[in-house]
């Protein structure tokens, strides 16, 4: 019995964990343009704590505000959101 009960306990942790490890969460990904081709995005960084949407969101709107804020820079940065599923 008391063994039973432990095995109960250990699959409901796993199903958890699996449900926590696979749950949807809204990331962003900072870009920027190129000098060479206006079309192009050039990948600088993701955002993707297990944190709130919000706090991916400013960690990644700070970052591209310290980038775009440097001297002499002429390229366009942005962030864009997206649906991590690990």
């Amino acid at each position: 019995m008391k063994g039973m009960g432990i095995g109960i306990i250990v699959g409901v942790f796993i199903v958890l964990g699996y449900l926590y490890f696979t749950s949807n969460r809204i990331s962003y990904v900072l870009y920027r343009g190129s000098d060479v081709n206006e079309n192009s995005a050039v990948y600088i960084a993701s955002f993707d704590a297990k944190e709130s949407e919000k706090y991916n969101r400013e960690n990644c709107e700070i970052a591209r505000d310290l980038f775009q804020a440097q001297p002499f820079v002429r390229v366009k940065y942005w962030c864009n959101q997206v649906s991590s599923n690990f």
